[in-house]
């Protein structure tokens, strides 16, 4: 999940009815101010399944508190695979229970749309650290990487070791650890955050050769779609401990396909030559964490967390790392920190009621908290009329000492007074005539203040509270905010091609002229396995073809329309590999079998049948080869 470039508030509202139905259309949520029942207070980030915003939630008795909300993108709610793995995230990560996992708190579905109530952490992910620190070259120091890796692995045990009420493990492999899923609280505390890509024993989220995750940290067995443990895990754990201990990227290249060919070969270059001051047994732990072959690194989360713990033990002193940690985050987040306690502030204020108070009758004396009370606090008090005369005589007796205003506002007070008179005395002071009639006169009251205020005109004949409270045309030059739309999805995809045996030379059929040029400079000279980027194209389908000599043609026809893996295992030639079931008997020669020639020549004076027919090349012409073919029964 990726933050927001710019910290981002959601907007008061459309100034009109049109203009909101014309945001609700292109964005729902981009004129929605809370989902459920969670007030929407500001967009936290977003990613390619769903939009996070810091939300509220309320309850009796002043009860509050903030929470992380997770919206299914609305073109992706009527997808139901990827509405299932939302729901497969939440129903995974609510079973986790971790201090460095974020926790699920709720799930809900409103209007069409699908959330997700999470646990909501003060703080920045990991990646924006990185970009805060990267322009001035700076480097966290050892202690504070050591704590950030003693975190996450103490939330991936918890992870891989989750188990169901019979104590039967998941085998849950989380499939995305980046540092853009490493969540840091300005507590100096580090935790696992979005679960989308998780994958249990026996689930089954994506298609079968698409790529899933972050190219740049995935493992070699993760890019060739193999299956995947939780040493997955710790590879890209170890990508990131290079990447905080560098300042480098590992395996990015310029390219989809350049990285996906560098994650691939999995070559290290020499941390001492870039880090001199790191200890040798930093540098032992992380070559075993980026070991190619599974089987070479850390059996387990657990294991790798004792050796992490070892290093901090003796090489961080008795610095606290959470302390320094939090210190550096406050001094590059601190400005986002206090523009969301605004944020929060401001959306408290605006959805704050001011306290009625009901002044006693005469001759009931008011304890002094009370009167203290109703001094201080916004109230509205509502004090019976005496009894004398009715309603209306009352109201006329004692006209309002406001300014003078027009006829039809001086009519609406008439009967406002008439009213709230009629009100109070027709219905007991203990009985519920009182309560019932409090809407009523809240209502009333508000329409008389508003007539007043926008009726009112100054000795010039302006009114400068109206027109304040109109809606202003945007400046000359200035851009009105809009809706955040998401990232256009990339218009190159990556094929990687792997043969069994490998060492096949690739070319392609059925491709428009421009695209097989490009694809063609990029086949030129290499062998399987490889990989070449294809531009996006809905409507074309591509012919590959895999060549090697002594081996059959494979054939694969795809369309680009997704990165995927593309694995030919090649048949052998039959006239390298002697098949018995093509053999045929000469019935002219009973000593033995005639080997047949895979070429046509001229017909065998001895055979039965003298016609060109008899060749295995005539037989199998324009026919698919898929294997050996039944004999032909001698005549």
């Amino acid at each position: 999940m990726e933050p927001e470039p710019e910290t981002k508030v959601l907007p008061a509202g459309p100034a009109d009815a049109a203009t909101a139905s014309a945001l609700a259309t292109v964005d729902p949520m981009a004129t929605r101010r809370a989902v459920g029942r969670y007030e929407l207070v500001q967009r936290l980030g977003h990613g390619g399944m769903a939009t996070v915003y810091l939300g509220r939630a309320t309850g009796n008795a002043g009860f509050e508190k903030l929470v992380a909300i997770k919206v299914i993108h609305p073109h992706l709610a009527a997808e139901p695979e990827f509405v299932e793995m939302f729901l497969e995230e939440a129903r995974i990560a609510a079973k986790i229970v971790s201090p460095h996992v974020a926790g699920i708190l709720d799930l809900g579905h409103d209007d069409g749309l699908h959330f997700m109530v999470m646990e909501y952490i003060d703080g920045e992910t990991l990646s924006g650290l990185i970009r805060q620190l990267r322009p001035h070259n700076e480097r966290l120091p050892l202690a504070v990487v050591l704590q950030i890796l003693v975190d996450a692995c103490e939330g991936l045990t918890a992870v891989h070791n989750l188990r169901d009420v019979d104590g039967n493990p998941y085998g849950l492999v989380h499939r995305d650890m980046s540092p853009q899923n490493l969540m840091i609280g300005f507590d100096g505390w580090t935790k696992i955050v979005d679960f989308g890509l998780a994958k249990a024993t026996g689930k089954r989220h994506t298609h079968t050769g698409h790529l899933r995750g972050k190219l740049a940290y995935m493992s070699p067995e993760q890019a060739r779609g193999r299956p995947l443990t939780a040493a997955t895990d710790l590879f890209a754990l170890g990508v990131v401990l290079w990447e905080l201990l560098t300042g480098k990227r590992l395996f990015a290249g310029d390219t989809d396909a350049e990285t996906l060919d560098n994650v691939m070969r999995c070559e290290l270059p020499a941390l001492a030559e870039l880090r001199p001051d790191v200890p040798p047994g930093v540098i032992a732990l992380l070559q075993r964490t980026l070991s190619r072959e599974p089987e070479g690194r850390y059996p387990s989360a657990e294991a790798m967390l004792v050796e992490l713990r070892q290093l901090m033990r003796a090489h961080c002193g008795d610095d606290d790392p959470r302390k320094q940690l939090a210190a550096i985050m406050r001094e590059h987040f601190d400005e986002q920190a206090k523009y969301r306690q605004a944020a929060v502030r401001g959306s408290s204020r605006a959805h704050s009621r001011p306290r009625i108070h009901l002044v006693p009758r005469t001759g009931s004396a008011p304890s002094p908290a009370a009167e203290e009370r109703t001094r201080s606090d916004t109230t509205l008090a509502l004090v019976p009329p005496p009894p004398v005369d009715d309603a209306t005589t009352v109201a006329r007796k004692h006209p309002p000492s406001a300014p003078q205003t027009s006829g039809t506002t001086a009519a609406l007070e008439d009967v406002v007074a008439s009213s709230v008179s009629r009100t109070l005395t027709t219905a007991p002071v203990r009985g519920v005539g009182v309560w019932l009639g409090l809407p009523m006169l809240g209502a009333v009251l508000g329409v008389a203040i508003l007539l007043t205020v926008f009726s009112w005109q100054s000795d010039g004949g302006t009114n400068a509270v109206a027109d304040a409270l109109r809606p202003q045309p945007p400046a000359p030059g200035v851009v009105p905010p809009g809706p955040t739309r998401d990232p256009p999805q990339p218009r190159r995809i990556v094929w990687n091609f792997e043969s069994e045996p490998a060492g096949a030379q690739i070319s392609i059929a059925g491709a428009p002229p421009a695209v097989a040029a490009e694809i063609e400079r990029q086949l030129a000279g290499r062998v399987t396995p490889f990989s070449v980027e294809v531009p996006f194209d809905e409507r074309t389908r591509i012919e590959v073809l895999f060549t090697k000599p002594g081996y059959k043609l494979g054939r694969r026809s795809l369309l680009p329309v997704s990165s995927q893996n593309i694995d030919v295992a090649l048949q052998p030639e039959a006239a390298s590999v002697p098949d018995p079931v093509k053999q045929r008997v000469r019935p002219t020669k009973p000593h033995g079998p005639t080997k047949l020639s895979n070429k046509p020549g001229p017909a065998d004076p001895t055979s039965a049948d003298p016609s060109p027919a008899n060749s295995v090349g005539e037989e199998l012409k324009d026919e698919p080869n898929f294997g050996p073919r039944e004999p032909k029964q001698p005549r």
